[in-house]
């Protein structure tokens, strides 16, 4: 318990932030698979670098790359809620919160949970630009956008125009 503390205060320094949500996130998804269909399966942590990668191409701040690299960490691996709230500050943490799907909800119920929080918001926007940038085919991009797209638009990202153009 005190670890947990001395090392909260010491996250709220930027980099450390950082590097401890990476360390984090990367042994959560130890050994996790992403889109797990035989022939494309990727290390999971290679979606979360890449949704990362996204958020600082337009120049993400230190709580927007901290929310991206544990965006599916309370929902896809055995960390709880709890240990982000010890972990992080508090606007993470409630990011955090905001960005992980319950079981309970619908997708759309957790859509506008997630545009509740500004950075929850941003790191969800980016997070589906990058599900639908996987696409390997026509039908498939058609299903992520049927998805995706949707979403997308609710949470204010660009539009993505009509599915029959």
């Amino acid at each position: 318990m005190i670890r947990i503390k001395i090392r909260s205060e010491l996250m709220l320094s930027g980099v450390n932030m950082v590097q401890h949500a990476y360390e984090l996130a990367n042994w959560a998804h130890k050994g996790q698979l992403y889109i797990p269909k035989i022939d494309r399966s990727i290390p999971y942590m290679d979606h979360v670098a890449r949704v990362v990668q996204r958020v600082n191409e337009v120049g993400g701040d230190t709580g927007e790359k901290t929310v991206a690299w544990l965006h599916d960490v309370v929902e896809d691996s055995s960390i709880t809620q709890v240990v982000i709230n010890k972990e992080f500050p508090t606007y993470v943490s409630l990011a955090v919160e905001a960005i992980t799907k319950k079981n309970f909800e619908t997708y759309t119920e957790y859509i506008q949970r997630v545009k509740t929080n500004t950075i929850a918001r941003f790191v969800k926007l980016k997070d589906l630009e990058e599900n639908i940038s996987n696409c390997i085919d026509r039908v498939e991009w058609e299903e992520h956008l049927e998805k995706y797209g949707k979403a997308i638009m609710e949470l204010g990202g660009v539009n993505w125009g009509r599915l029959d153009e």
